[in-house]
């Protein structure tokens, strides 16, 4: 019976290792790093109509590490930017898949094969993981200074900002890749790591062989659309905290690049869960316009607040404004 058992659960072990190397990982349903797991049978039997047992010995195993992770692009067919530009952001999205804890190094790559480079790419982590870059908010990164670290099933958004060179002309290209790497290196699929996973438990990697990138690309156009998003709070007492009846004003800033005139320009924003839209609270450039949806450029339709900018001479500027109510 001992090697019986004993054997069943090397199989189990070595079961589970290898479909969590071939698969992504569903978090939900496979153990953490490190987890014991222990086996016992017991025989049970009738010696002159009394039952009796017997346990068998205890065997045990702990799960290992798998280190898996992806990159994936948030913008999937680029983004239009200027000639030249400044401060444009890719963004991605960072996914620790394997079932501990691991940390990432981050990495620029640009090919030789496109159109151009984009000068100075720098990485941002999306502090408040909003998916909007705010130069005022988000952490500039640096190589293993704060090189993020995820939970088993956790994600972080990652921002690529770069400047983009003068003279290029439009349909031109910058092709770039953010690249994140495990911190227990890079390895075939399979492949052992010695007391690399969580509390020393032996790690594998999985598929992604402990390296994950993803790409995306600056397009030149002669226009270029950026709308920058801001709230205040102001509480019943008269404060800055967010409570109940708290109002928090959103603004909207829209800036339109380039030159020429692009036509159909519109906005719209959801309320958000959890408040209340405030009547007559829509602003376009100072200018206070009615909630339905009449002849001026602004209404709320019961959900989202809708701004019409219709035909836009580039370069030009605007300024939306509302208002809801915390619940």
């Amino acid at each position: 019976m001992k090697i019986s058992i004993n054997k069943i659960v090397n199989i189990v072990c070595a079961l589970i290792c290898i479909i969590m190397i071939n698969a992504p990982i569903n978090v939900y349903a496979v153990s953490p790093a490190n987890t014991l797991i222990e086996n016992q049978a017991t025989a049970t039997y009738e010696v002159e109509d009394s039952l009796l047992s017997v346990a068998s010995n205890l065997v045990s195993f702990r799960v290992l590490e798998v280190i898996n992770h992806t990159v994936v692009t948030n913008n999937p067919t680029g983004i239009a930017v200027t000639s030249p530009n400044t401060k444009r952001a890719l963004s991605f999205t960072l996914t620790n898949t394997g079932n501990g804890t691991d940390q990432y190094t981050l990495s620029v790559q640009q090919p030789t094969s496109d159109d151009f480079d984009a000068i100075v790419p720098q990485i941002y982590i999306d502090q408040d993981n909003d998916g909007v870059f705010n130069a005022d908010n988000d952490v500039l990164y640096t190589a293993g200074s704060n090189d993020p670290s995820l939970l088993m099933g956790a994600s972080v958004n990652l921002f690529i900002v770069s400047d983009i060179p003068a003279s290029r002309i439009e349909g031109d290209e910058a092709e770039i890749t953010l690249v994140a790497t495990s911190s227990a290196g890079t390895g075939t699929p399979g492949d052992l790591v010695a007391g690399g996973g969580d509390g020393g438990v032996d790690a594998v990697y999985g598929f992604a062989g402990g390296q994950a990138q993803d790409q995306s690309v600056y397009i030149v156009s002669e226009f270029s659309v950026a709308v920058d998003k801001s709230q205040s709070i102001l509480d019943p007492t008269g404060g800055s905290k967010a409570t109940k009846d708290s109002v928090i004003t959103y603004t909207l800033d829209i800036t339109i690049s380039g030159a020429g005139t692009i036509t159909d320009a519109a906005l719209e924003d959801i309320i958000p869960v959890g408040t209340t839209y405030i009547a007559g609270s829509l602003t376009l450039d100072g200018v206070s316009k009615t909630d339905a949806a009449d002849t001026d450029e602004a209404n709320f339709d019961g959900s989202k607040v809708n701004f019409t900018l219709g035909s836009v001479t580039a370069p030009s500027s605007f300024q939306a404004v509302f208002r809801v109510r915390v619940q």
